[in-house]
């Protein structure tokens, strides 16, 4: 598999995941302490909720513009009981009806199903 760079991207650092870094939490809003100017300090050693995050965009299973920080949507892989489905997290109050119709596409694409984890105020 063949897998894109986040770039500047840093969605999954800006407090849209619920975690912690070393005894420090992030999500609803507040980011992970240790993304300082768009980097994290200590990618080389991050915790395990870090590594076993899967970015359906950095998979290549979405296209181009659905980067997470362009389109208002974190599309996760993740598995329940034997399940693989994508969870998609909206990131602000309002998505455009084109994006979730492409998620909606690329989930039946990858013969999965999707959840939506709809936007929440800090």
């Amino acid at each position: 598999m063949q897998f894109r760079s986040c770039g500047d991207c840093t969605a999954c650092c800006d407090g849209q995941l619920l975690g912690s870094s070393y005894g420090n939490q992030f999500g609803h809003g507040q980011p992970c302490v240790f993304l300082v100017n768009k980097i994290c300090k200590i990618y080389p050693q991050r915790p395990k909720c870090c590594v076993d995050y899967q970015c359906a965009w950095t998979q290549n299973l979405l296209p181009e513009h659905l980067r997470p920080d362009q389109s208002g949507v974190m599309v996760i892989v993740e598995q329940r009981v034997g399940v693989q489905f994508l969870k998609v997290i909206q990131m602000q109050p309002a998505v455009s009806w084109q994006v979730m119709q492409e998620i909606d596409q690329a989930a039946k694409k990858l013969n999965t199903f999707w959840e939506l984890v709809k936007y929440q105020h800090a």
